[in-house]
């Protein structure tokens, strides 16, 4: 730039002292001039948005030399694209004004009042369930089991036979026995509980439901990680309401909370996909997916049961019963759910597929050293008295306890060739997992780099900045 030039762009100039004076504002001028004196661009957190992009574009600044330390901004930047982008998606489609309001709050794509209510009542709603799940566990919340006639369920155990004659293996039911001779009676979770899962499940299932009617991308919206966690959080219940077992009947009070839950979540995720501008994306988004899958578990199950396929009748498909109960432990997964509110977890998960080839090559050198000191402690430790090294397969939960150096003590070896082997798995355990920490502490780190540049200069891209 020539002195021409620059006579332009300044408000004045002394000829007797050659200095140029630019009429501006020392605030928001310092972090330009600590940007050409040290070549890194940092945003003071009290400057005002508007009128420092104003500064930028004064100073020819592109914004995408903002430093990646500078998270507030960067979010800010982060969102209002989000907007812009998204907007465009909801050119044509009926609703387009109401629907991409919905979605920016639903998705936080805005940081309004009605974004703060929805995320303060579905992390309740996480909370609640996870706590529901974990207290209807304990003893002290469980109660008898009964059948539809009052009787108590009796608690069975299913034992392998060898008849003498025929060399075949049968299957025998028996009733469990306590110390005393008395039978042990089948517990189940308190109704309580099963009421607060209802209730979780219908709120999961109508926000999943809500947030796929109004994503404009159906599809993009289904795969979306996030999205396929929501759906598999509530896709037991349904799975399970389905599959009407009466050994796995809960008190009618827990039975009415997780229905509420699951009329809820699918109303949000309802209204979601009917406000979407585009169907498709929004349901292959990963969120909307798991939210999808959260609430499907109880509609299958409740279509088995207008099918006439009673508890009486699913008990005898032994596949379905142990489904069942596997199902139930997914309701866990709903924790995931947080990450819609947290761009930490969402930088961990981005974190773990980028580290996704050292992940598996800690998988194939944690299988064969198990394997391997599993097989050493089995042969050195079988033939004492009262060992609980009973099989090469029993040992596996020692050597993954002891590698880990975490030792709970239920499996000790005796021996000192034994204590040996031990010594060697803690050994071979600290190297094998410590290694790929590091690497993956290095991949978190270039993610987060990563994600607030490409913020960035989409940002400037789409504002017509330089680059």
């Amino acid at each position: 730039m020539n002195h021409e030039h620059r006579r332009q762009w300044a408000d004045w100039y002394f000829e007797d002292q050659e200095e140029y004076f630019f009429e501006r504002v020392p605030r928001y001028f310092d972090p330009i001039y600590d940007f050409y004196a040290t070549g890194k661009l940092h945003v003071p957190k009290d400057l005002c948005f508007d009128k420092f992009m104003a500064e930028l574009r004064f100073w020819a600044v592109s914004k995408s030399r903002m430093d990646e330390c500078c998270s507030p901004f960067a979010q800010y930047c982060m969102i209002y694209d989000k907007r812009g982008t998204e907007k465009d998606h909801f050119i044509g489609i009926r609703c387009a004004n109401l629907r991409r309001r919905l979605w920016l709050i639903l998705e936080g794509h805005t940081h309004s009042r009605w974004w703060k209510v929805f995320e303060v009542i579905s992390t309740a709603f996480i909370v609640l369930s996870i706590s529901a799940l974990i207290l209807g566990s304990l003893p002290e919340f469980q109660v008898p089991q009964k059948t539809e006639d009052g009787q108590l369920v009796y608690a069975t155990a299913t034992y392998p036979t060898y008849p003498n004659s025929g060399g075949g293996m049968t299957v025998e039911s028996r009733t469990v026995v306590r110390e005393g001779g008395e039978q042990q009676v089948e517990m189940t979770e308190h109704p309580v509980f099963t009421w607060v899962e209802n209730l979780c499940v219908v709120y999961f299932s109508l926000e999943y439901l809500v947030r796929f009617l109004v994503a404009p991308r159906k599809l993009a919206f289904a795969r979306q990680f996030l999205n396929v966690i929501d759906l598999l959080s509530i896709a037991p219940f349904y799975f399970e309401m389905l599959l009407w077992l009466v050994e796995m009947t809960e008190h009618p009070v827990f039975t009415w909370v997780e229905n509420l839950c699951v009329v809820y979540f699918s109303l949000e995720y309802l209204v979601r996909f009917l406000v979407a501008p585009r169907k498709l994306a929004f349901a292959r988004q990963f969120l909307n997916v798991i939210d999808l899958l959260s609430i499907a578990p109880f509609y299958f199950e409740m279509l088995l049961w207008l099918c006439g396929i009673s508890g009486e009748n699913v008990r005898k498909v032994r596949w379905a019963f142990l489904t069942v109960r596997l199902l139930r432990v997914l309701r866990v997964i709903r924790i995931a759910k947080l990450g819609r509110f947290s761009p930490g977890l969402a930088n961990f998960a981005l974190t773990i597929r980028k580290s996704k080839k050292q992940m598996q090559m800690v998988g194939v050198v944690m299988i064969t050293v198990v394997i391997f000191f599993s097989t050493l402690i089995y042969f050195l430790e079988r033939d004492e008295p009262d060992t609980k090294f009973t099989s090469i397969p029993a040992t596996f939960w020692w050597c993954v306890v002891t590698m880990a150096t975490v030792g709970y003590g239920d499996l000790v070896p005796l021996t000192v060739a034994g204590k040996m082997v031990g010594s060697g798995a803690i050994v071979c355990g600290v190297m094998v997992l410590a290694l790929p920490i590091t690497i993956m502490v290095n991949n978190f780190m270039q993610v987060v780099k990563l994600r607030e540049e490409k913020i960035v200069k989409k940002y400037a891209q789409q504002h017509g900045d330089h680059v």
